[in-house]
């Protein structure tokens, strides 16, 4: 691996929730027409777990 992937390669997983924050929230805000439901609301409730996973990602710094 080049040394620019190897310093970064611990941003990527962060990358990764952030993304599927941002496509559970706005899949939720477009009507939930991509993601299947188990219940109303809860494309918003899954945006909130993963912001909540990045939080402590960064907190913790993994």
């Amino acid at each position: 691996m080049p040394p620019l992937e190897i310093e970064h390669f611990n941003f990527a997983p962060k990358i990764i929730v952030h993304i599927h924050a941002m496509r559970f929230l706005v899949d939720y805000i477009r009507g939930d027409i991509y993601y299947g439901l188990s219940y109303e609301g809860q494309n918003l409730v899954r945006a909130k777990n993963q912001i909540n996973l990045l939080k402590g990602m960064m907190k913790h710094d993994l």
